[in-house]
């Protein structure tokens, strides 16, 4: 199972890019034979979402959330998986508008829940978006993963160049309690990581 996490398609590079934005998706990400692609903050709204169509070449299912807001154009999440794995998808839902949706995967008898976040960039939202996943997130899904853009940093090794500040304590607690009910770990800190670039080479 490869996944990409991406932050687009509003950012810069992909504005530069725009009437490229099909060519370039499918030069950078398909040519690296991915099974899932994550992206977050791609600033479409429902009719733009809707102009757009298929952003990918091939067998795609694209399960889009739209942005937030009255025109629907900050935010916004999507989660592209590929055809292969399409006959094993049995549910997927949009958790909160513009910022958390879920697709389950269920692949010999297990099911996997695949989260894809894009979490408000002020700490002092930060806690109640946690509190929120704990409420709305499924409790029946065997193993999860993770992915998206967090906007908090657990320590400051974990980001090269910017802000180091970390998560405040007041997010602490809610952040921890969901990371204990999916039962994850963080696999850029440990072994496990390298381990799952290695198996795709």
């Amino acid at each position: 199972m490869k996944i990409w996490n991406i932050r687009g398609l509003g950012g810069s590079h992909w504005k530069r890019k725009r009437s490229r934005l099909k060519q370039e998706l499918n030069k950078g990400l398909i040519a690296g034979q991915i099974d899932f692609l994550l992206i977050q903050e791609h600033h479409l709204n429902a009719r733009q979402i809707d102009c757009c169509g298929s952003l990918l070449k091939g067998d795609w299912q694209i399960f889009w959330a739209p942005g937030y807001g009255s025109s629907e154009n900050q935010g916004g999440i999507c989660i592209a998986v590929h055809g292969m794995w399409k006959s094993c998808i049995v549910r997927q839902e949009i958790l909160i508008p513009g910022r958390a949706q879920v697709i389950v995967v269920k692949e010999k008898g297990v099911e996997w829940g695949l989260l894809n976040l894009y979490a408000p960039n002020h700490s002092s939202s930060h806690a109640q978006f946690w509190e929120s996943l704990l409420l709305y997130m499924p409790n029946t899904i065997d193993h999860w993963i993770i992915g998206g853009d967090f906007n908090m940093l657990e320590d400051p090794s974990d980001r090269i160049g910017g802000s180091l500040a970390t998560i405040h304590r007041r997010e602490l607690a809610p952040w921890e309690r969901l990371i204990f009910k999916l039962r994850v770990v963080d696999v850029w800190q440990n072994d496990f990581f390298y381990k799952i670039k290695d198996s795709s080479s």
